[in-house]
Formats: C-alpha cells, structure tokens, sequence
C-alpha cells in the first residue's frame, strides 16, 4: 500500500473496527428482532438522516450486510493461517495469541507478520 502512515492508521483501525463488529453483525441478521434492543448506529459510529425507524433498519441491515459480505469474500481468499490469526484476533474472545501460535507452529514474529499482511487485504476493500 503506497500511502502516508496517517492514512494507515486511519485505514488500519477502520478494518479492525469492522472486523470486530463482524461477529454482532452477524447475530443481527440471523436474528433480526435484536435489533431493536441494541443502538448499531452507536456501535458502528454510523448516523442516519433518515427520521423513520423502518428506514433506518433497512439501511442498517443493508450496511451490515455489505460488511458480511465483503469480510467473507477475504477471509475466502486468506491462507489457512491466516484465516486462523484474524478469525481468533477479531472474532474470538476465548482463544490467546500464543494458543494460535503453537497450533499454527509458528514464533511471534511470524504471528505479526501474517496478521498485519491479512489485515492490509481488509484495509484495501475497506478504503
């Protein structure tokens, strides 16, 4: 990626955000009366001009939607390892870094290295 290391760490924390909304995303469109008892657009820092309820669920089911679709697209595409590094680091709670490590046989370094080249394909659709 050719930009300055600004634009990065907007890019950067842009990705991880939605990676990590990625799971409630889902929850909300497998169950779609949740909805209602949560505040998406506080969550994803998103604000709507629209006044009516039904307006704004559309658009943010369709938002949620769009952010599903484009996280599996990657993930389709990512090495097995590093499917496993941004499944556990964004998706997971329960799961240590050092855990993957072992599974996957591989030292910090490595660790880092794979997540942050997986992180950037994020940040490319993401941009």
């Amino acid at each position: 990626m050719n930009i300055n290391k600004e634009e990065y760490k907007e890019l950067r924390k842009k990705a991880e955000m939605k990676l990590r909304d990625y799971p409630y995303y889902l929850i909300s469109l497998e169950n779609p009366g949740f909805k209602g008892a949560t505040k998406w657009g506080e969550v994803s820092g998103r604000i709507n001009s629209f006044n009516s309820t039904v307006e704004n669920s559309v658009l943010d089911l369709d938002y949620m939607k769009g952010v599903v679709n484009v996280i599996d697209c990657v993930m389709e595409r990512l090495d097995s390892s590093s499917k496993r590094i941004i499944e556990t680091a964004y998706f997971r709670d329960d799961i240590l870094r050092e855990e993957v490590q072992a599974e996957l046989m591989i030292d910090r370094n490595r660790y880092y290295r794979l997540k942050k080249k997986a992180l950037e394909k994020f940040m490319i659709v993401f941009r």
